[in-house]
């Protein structure tokens, strides 16, 4: 294997891993949001649904970092995302459906649809990057995670 193929598949397994690891510390900092959010999609424990989804963000990025089984965490992450995706277009959704109050001044409600717009323009590119990245997680789940892994491909 020469060293741009080997260089090409870290970089993508370090990238990958970073979009999950970076973005853990913030939700669990803004717990109640996470929860908040993760109640869009498990009206049902969402506490427990959010560490859950906390826990497949760790171990499923750092099992395809360190290619230690990491067809299961492209599997963890790929479930992850999807879920992800659904959230994301119910955010968008909500935004759109909110409601402008005709007592407010013209500048408020300017305000008020322009923040509507960003909240739509926002969540819906944010869906369709999970879904993205839940396309990676399947390549990782098919392929393995390459060169340089701790364990071999499961299958």
């Amino acid at each position: 294997m020469d060293n741009l193929h080997l260089f090409g598949w870290l970089l993508l397994r370090v990238t990958y891993a970073g979009m999950y690891l970076l973005p853990i510390n913030g939700l669990l900092k803004k717990w109640k949001g996470t929860v908040r959010a993760t109640s869009m999609l498990f009206s049902w424990q969402p506490q427990y649904f959010a560490a859950l989804a906390c826990l497949c963000m760790a171990i499923g990025s750092l099992s395809i970092l360190f290619g230690f089984y990491g067809q299961i965490g492209g599997l963890l992450l790929f479930i992850f995302n999807l879920g992800g995706a659904m959230i994301h277009f119910r955010c968008a959704e909500f935004a759109s459906k909110v409601p402008l109050n005709p007592e407010l001044p013209k500048e408020a409600q300017d305000t008020v649809m322009q923040l509507k717009t960003l909240a739509m323009i926002g969540h819906k590119p944010s869906a369709q990057k999970n879904f993205v990245l839940a396309a990676v997680a399947l390549f990782f789940f098919f392929n393995g995670t390459g060169p340089l892994s701790l364990t071999p491909n499961l299958f």
